[in-house]
């Protein structure tokens, strides 16, 4: 049985506060809740749970000390709410507390697919409601034969999560003012335009070994600037997981969120735009486009 898991947003404003390892490491934990709601240690009062992630497991997160409830009294059954969040130092010495709870990857399998669709079918619904010109242009969802293909021309793993998206959507039309993604209203690229794209890179790179290197195998580019124009725009590692981002210059930067948490960001956006900060949606013309403000 999946279960449903609340965090509340003061509790992801702490985690982000403390570091984007300790966000990712939250939401990584509700992950895993959704599929075992008893993967913490019991605590105090039926129903209260603690789970202690690591402060290895992941990259720029310190140990923490999550509590939730889970169950009656406290909640539905089918329900787990996130209650608490604490940060603790390193620590070398034994202690009495709940053991460590070792988290699997949500970049990998099916959790992270899942919430690509439900964030995506979000997004989706917005748009046909709101912005039909902009929902008219996403391309239908790529077939197994041309995913297949796509996998074995790039030569590279691709995760779940962007796996899903492309399940989706195989990207935008070529179609003025169709921006999709906030901040630049980034377009989803066609996957003619990934390979091509991505080809174009190594070779370029090929061409100056012993440089630092500005571009990887491992990065997968997804989004640009528009459908065609690729002078910028998003791509994810596949290592890491982690989206970055490029522009003409060929500068490359890192953005420390997942594929997941854009498109989740994004729904949230269109869903409740007053409750964030920066790029708002507005609709012109049945166009949806982010403006900064």
């Amino acid at each position: 049985m999946t279960v449903t898991v609340h965090i509340p947003e003061t509790l992801r404003d702490e985690a982000t506060a403390i570091s984007a390892g300790a966000a990712y490491a939250l939401k990584t934990l509700a992950l895993q809740l959704a599929e075992n709601p008893r993967l913490g240690t019991r605590h105090g009062r039926l129903g209260l749970y603690q789970a202690v992630i690591d402060h290895e497991a992941f990259d720029d997160c310190p140990e923490l000390t999550i509590s939730y409830a889970y169950g009656p009294p406290l909640t539905a059954l089918d329900h787990v709410e996130i209650r608490g969040l604490e940060a603790h130092a390193p620590q070398h010495a034994p202690r009495s507390a709940p053991a460590p709870v070792h988290l699997a990857d949500p970049r990998t399998g099916e959790p992270a697919a899942r919430e690509v669709r439900a964030a995506f079918a979000s997004i989706i619904s917005w748009l046909t409601r709101n912005a039909p010109a902009t929902h008219h242009s996403l391309l239908p969802p790529v077939t197994d034969t041309e995913l297949y293909d796509l996998k074995a021309d790039l030569g590279v793993h691709i995760p779940a999560d962007l796996d899903a998206l492309w399940s989706q959507c195989a990207g935008q039309r070529d179609e003025p003012g169709t921006g999709f993604l906030p901040e630049h209203g980034w377009a989803l690229m066609p996957l003619d335009s990934v390979r091509e794209f991505y080809h174009r890179q190594l070779a370029w790179q090929a061409e100056h070994t012993g440089e630092a290197p500005l571009w990887k195998p491992s990065w997968v580019p997804f989004a640009s600037w528009t459908a065609t124009d690729t002078s910028y725009g998003l791509y994810l590692d596949t290592e890491t997981g982690e989206i970055g981002s490029w522009d003409k210059t060929a500068a490359r930067t890192a953005q420390a969120r997942t594929l997941t948490m854009l498109l989740e960001e994004t729904a949230d956006r269109l869903s409740r735009p007053t409750l964030h900060p920066g790029p708002q949606p507005r609709v012109e013309g049945g166009v949806l486009i982010w403006d900064n403000p």
